[in-house]
């Protein structure tokens, strides 16, 4: 009786989470002023990064959004450890990141405190939809699929689009999105 009730409990369980992911849409990360705009704004930070964090936000926030289950980040120059404490407070030159979140690796760049460059490549195809850019571009989705999100850009094997204080580049193979580089154009 007990084994047939599991049963039923999973079973249901299957059905719920099939229900639930058929009626998800894939929607732009909320800002502080609301949701992105309904195309591209090439001055809107928000647009420069993915799963809610974005060049130019402070790192303890991006941290307490991503909740990675283990970083580590060393200041470039001294390559001394730092702690997320210490980059808020502006400590450190130029500071590199490593991040695992959700059992994929993410790299970070930070300087006086803030996020300078968020790096994603190498993620299993299976995680992709745990990586989606603010505007809900996953790993793997096609070029027609960024410029339909972003609009035109420049190159072909690198995708890039520019603001007047950053910028972000698609790395592509055989059509398809393998890689994310958001930064701060450096003034």
């Amino acid at each position: 009786m007990l084994r047939k009730s599991r049963s039923i409990l999973l079973m249901l369980l299957v059905v719920l989470a099939i229900i639930t992911g058929c009626n998800s849409k894939a929607e732009p990360a909320k800002g502080e002023q609301g949701q992105l705009t309904a195309s591209f704004d090439p001055e809107n930070a928000k647009e420069y990064g993915i799963r809610g964090i974005y060049v130019g936000q402070g790192i303890k926030e991006a941290i307490d959004t991503l909740k990675p289950t283990k970083y580590d980040f060393m200041d470039v120059e001294s390559r001394a450890s730092m702690t997320v404490d210490q980059l808020a407070n502006g400590e450190g030159t130029l500071v590199t990141g490593m991040l695992v979140v959700d059992n994929s690796q993410l790299m970070l760049k930070v300087r006086k405190g803030v996020i300078d460059s968020i790096l994603v490549g190498g993620i299993v195809e299976t995680e992709r939809d745990k990586f989606k850019t603010n505007r809900g571009l996953a790993l793997y989705d096609t070029v027609e699929q960024a410029k339909k999100l972003y609009g035109d850009a420049e190159g072909d094997a690198e995708l890039t689009y520019k603001g007047k204080s950053q910028q972000m580049q698609f790395s592509t193979v055989n059509g398809k999105i393998v890689g994310f580089r958001f930064e701060l154009i450096q003034q």
